[in-house]
This record gives structure tokens, C-alpha cells and sequence, in this order.
């Protein structure tokens, strides 16, 4: 049982450590800066409530 706790902690270390080489290399920071400014793209107005939003996307269908 401690043979398997040991080998998932190892590669649970070597996978987070494979996506922090992959988040901090040099070929991905456009890549990320661009992901970054996801959450700040609204195509909708900021005033609409969630109701209003509804409304609309339940019109469109």
C-alpha cells in the first residue's frame, strides 16, 4: 500500500511540475497573456441583468 501512495505522489510531483515548465516557458507567454484577457471580453453590455440575458438567448433559439 505504501508502494502505491509513493509512486502517485511521484507522478502527481512530475506532472505538476510538467505543467509549470509548459506555463513559464518563453514560447508560451503570448499564449497566456492572450488567456489571460479572456475573462475581460464581454460582448454584452455590463448594465444587462442576468434576466435580460436570458430573455435574448432565449429569443435567439
Amino acid at each position: 500500500m505504501i508502494t502505491f501512495h509513493s509512486i502517485f505522489t511521484l507522478v502527481s510531483l512530475l506532472v505538476f511540475l510538467g505543467i509549470v515548465v509548459l506555463v513559464y516557458s518563453r514560447g508560451q507567454k503570448k499564449t497566456m497573456e492572450e488567456a489571460s484577457r479572456i475573462p475581460l471580453l464581454d460582448e454584452l453590455p455590463a448594465t444587462e441583468t442576468g434576466a435580460t440575458r436570458a430573455a435574448k438567448s432565449s429569443q435567439d433559439a
